[in-house]
């Protein structure tokens, strides 16, 4: 689940240096791009980090090693 997270994450951070680089450079044509990639992690999470029992959505910041769903026990 780690991994997933990492991958997400990434996604995410790339999107944002997309971003970024087109605000220092005055570039819009990276704004759009930069937006998308974000999204993309952001959707990313939503699919990717789910209980392996149930397949329900699993935040990360949720207290324990548990599921808050089902009750089992998360990788």
């Amino acid at each position: 689940m780690k991994q997933k997270f990492w991958l997400s994450c990434g996604v995410m951070l790339l999107g944002c240096l997309l971003m970024l680089s087109g605000f220092l450079t005055d570039r819009s044509l990276l704004y759009i791009p930069g937006i998308m990639v974000f999204s993309a992690g952001i959707l990313l999470e939503f699919i990717l980090i789910r209980c392996p029992f149930c397949h329900r959505y699993v935040a990360l910041y949720a207290p324990g090693k548990f599921c808050p769903h089902c009750g089992a026990e998360l990788e």
